[in-house]
């Protein structure tokens, strides 16, 4: 029996694991609840750092295997916990290389041109808007941060102006706890001034959105699978996630191509990752967006749906030493996707469907699994971890024999799980909402 340490490891995806191919013989272990890491940016790090050591210093038994499919601090926990209990993982260096975006950007630009143009943003400078010499529009956001947090679009000087004091205030909370972590690493001499106090702006990228989920091993690239990024018309907000995708199958090999070369460059290899990408159908160019160092948990049951097994087993295998064996479109469903039901306005929550409601969902479609997100009583802008303008109400994961049927059966959700948003203010103001990222985070 092999003892695996799960960080945040919370119910729902604890069903998904036990249902692994060899789920027999593993025993799984929380190391920290989902509800920590939420708070994680709220309370020293260092604090989470010492509750997961005496956890594993207490264990009795072997320590086998350290895993997270959570974005931060989750992701960064995993190097810093392997290194210290000498389990197989990833160099914290080579993790932040994919975490910290500004790093990332600095390594990508070196081996391809699917990088945009990018520079560091000190949002504390008052002359920093001069300082730029990027062309609007460009993106301006953290660089840590997660779900399209504090990113926003710049089009003109007033939207820059407007931005920063809104940074400035709110940096800290992911920032001063990445900062610890990032003293805890080997960092290169042009990384150093660029802490987590600091933004990354780059060029503005489009094109139809996926992501490339695989990992490296043997000095090979193996891609479980690509999955397409659909928005909400008219924004960058994502309305689901869907498998398989239905982009060009040349254009997901060029894809798997540019991240191999990528992710060789960064010496992250033998543990998963996700690369969220735009494929600029007009001038047929690819573009990288961000590097994840991790499986998506969003994209974990479509997985199991299309193809049997779920990219959680991916994670568990690399960290056991073992290479990992993902059947191909042998589960029940021909596609699947997850939905995201969102408000677009501020409100409070006066009702949402009940566990009844979402339990009928669930019998009369097989398949599909229902998460609610907020509660009665919620103020949608007083959530945490949403992206800059939207509130996120409810996730369904929906599998179907076609997108058709995919669809029909969305619909029907939303007209069986009813919820009451008292509108309290105006729909989104000035300042773009930020591109999607880290998905996998706190909804994938």
């Amino acid at each position: 029996m092999n003892n695996i340490f799960v960080i945040g490891l919370d119910k729902l995806n604890h069903r998904w694991l036990q249902r692994l191919p060899n789920a027999s013989q593993y025993h799984f272990h929380q190391l920290l609840t989902f509800e920590q890491l939420q708070q994680g940016p709220d309370v020293p790090i260092t604090r989470l750092i010492d509750e997961a050591e005496a956890r594993l210093a207490s264990f009795e038994g072997s320590i086998d295997a350290i895993v997270s499919y959570w974005d931060f601090p989750g992701t960064l926990l995993v190097p810093i916990l392997t290194r210290r209990f000498n389990c197989p993982g990833p160099t914290l260096e080579a993790t932040l290389k994919c975490e910290h975006k500004y790093w990332s950007r600095y390594e990508q630009a070196k081996v391809t041109d699917a990088c945009p143009a990018f520079e560091a943003v000190n949002p504390y400078d008052d002359d920093a808007f001069e300082k730029l010499s990027l062309e609007f529009p460009y993106w301006v956001k953290p660089v840590k941060s997660f779900l399209g947090h504090l990113s926003y679009r710049i089009k003109n000087e007033a939207d820059f102006r407007q931005a920063m004091p809104v940074i400035r205030q709110k940096i800290p909370r992911i920032g001063e706890p990445f900062n610890h972590i990032l003293g805890l690493a080997d960092l290169p001499e042009a990384i150093v001034a660029v802490d987590g106090y600091h933004c990354l702006a780059e060029a503005d990228i489009w094109g139809t959105q996926g992501t490339l989920e695989g990992y490296v091993h043997d000095g090979k690239l193996h891609s479980h699978g690509v999955v397409d990024s659909i928005c909400y018309p008219g924004t960058t907000v994502f309305s689901r996630l869907e498998y398989p995708s239905r982009l060009p199958a040349e254009v997901q090999q060029r894809v798997a191509d540019i991240v191999e070369t990528v992710i060789h460059h960064l010496g992250y290899e033998d543990r998963p990752f996700n690369v969220e990408f735009f494929w600029d159908q007009v001038n047929d160019k690819l573009w990288l967006l961000e590097i994840n160092p991790r499986v998506s948990q969003s994209h974990a049951l479509l997985f199991e749906q299309v193809d049997g097994v779920s990219n959680f087993h991916v994670p568990v295998e690399l960290a056991l030493g073992n290479t990992p064996t993902i059947p191909h479109r042998a589960g029940p469903a021909g596609c699947a996707a997850k939905f995201s039901v969102r408000a677009f306005r501020d409100g409070i929550v006066r009702s949402v469907p009940t566990a009844g409601q979402c339990h009928h969902v669930e019998a009369l479609l097989p398949g599909t699994v229902v998460e609610v997100t907020v509660r009665p009583g919620d103020r949608l802008s007083a959530l945490l971890s949403q992206d800059s303008y939207s509130y996120l109400l409810a996730e369904i994961i929906i599998g179907a024999p076609d997108q058709a049927q995919l669809l029909e059966r969305y619909e029907q959700c939303l007209r069986l799980l009813p919820f009451v948003i008292e509108d309290i203010a105006e729909p989104v103001p000035t300042l773009e909402m930020g591109q999607h990222e880290n998905r996998g985070a706190n909804a994938a």
